[in-house]
């Protein structure tokens, strides 16, 4: 399935892999040779992994409906419980196709929250800072550098100019953590969050720059009825931003 990037920059094709594993050996060497044709052509390309083929043609639905609808959404359930509760969870999540979840490092245990990442490499982990013991570990330190060693792919933290977030030097120094190089590890996605407001997308976007995950709850749901209204001019106002 091919379709055309509207993101700046790209006129290029964006190739969307979907695999059964079976063969854990033979998957990994089909998918080599698969991405190193794609990066070799300019491709970019995103990567599904789904139970079984019976599996595969509903995933590919989802994601040309996604595309039609012109854009991707996906749900991210918090997970709770023990290690052997939160794994039942995600696996859960995997088979009704779902590949991003969302966990609370600090609460859920830093160590389980690591053998969850190990264990489920084709799924997307988001980090909650609840229990981050903020006047005691600098954010920086905690969320842009230990989440992101324990597998973090996206680190949520409260921004400044919110109820409860932390400085613009803090914040700007916890963004900058997560997506600095590092040790060859992948880069952390920053999700400010907290307090953010439709016209604070602007100031928010300046500040933290490009690869940065907004996340905004509250202000929405202050719109009530009007909540699909409001969301899609959140993402109207986040899609038409030129950066400063």
């Amino acid at each position: 399935m091919t379709e055309k990037s509207t993101v700046s920059g790209a006129d290029k094709p964006r190739i969307l892999i979907v695999e059964a594993r079976y063969y854990t050996h033979i998957g990994d060497e089909l998918l080599k040779g698969a991405v190193a044709a794609l990066d070799a052509a300019g491709a970019v390309h995103e990567r599904i992994t789904v139970p079984g083929a019976f599996e595969i043609p509903a995933a590919i639905g989802y994601a040309v409906e996604a595309m039609q609808r012109g854009t991707g959404t996906r749900y991210v359930p918090s997970l709770s419980g023990d290690l052997d509760a939160m794994r039942e969870q995600v696996s859960l999540a995997r088979n009704e196709g779902i590949d991003t979840v969302m966990a609370a490092p600090m609460l859920a245990g830093p160590s389980n929250f690591s053998s969850l990442v190990r264990a489920f490499p084709e799924v997307a982990f988001f980090a909650h800072p609840a229990l981050g013991g903020a006047a005691r570990i600098a954010p920086a330190l905690l969320v842009g550098k230990l989440f992101r060693l324990l597998g973090a792919d996206v680190v949520i933290f409260p921004t400044f100019g919110g109820r409860f977030g932390y400085s613009p030097d803090t914040c700007r120094s916890l963004a900058v953590t997560a997506r600095a190089p590092f040790g060859g590890r992948k880069p952390s996605l920053p999700a400010p969050a907290g307090g953010i407001t439709l016209d604070r997308i602007q100031e928010i976007l300046d500040f933290y720059g490009v690869d940065t995950m907004l996340l905004i709850g509250g202000s929405l749901l202050l719109a009530r009825e009007r909540l699909s209204d409001e969301a899609a001019a959140f993402t109207r106002t986040v899609a038409a931003h030129v950066y400063r």
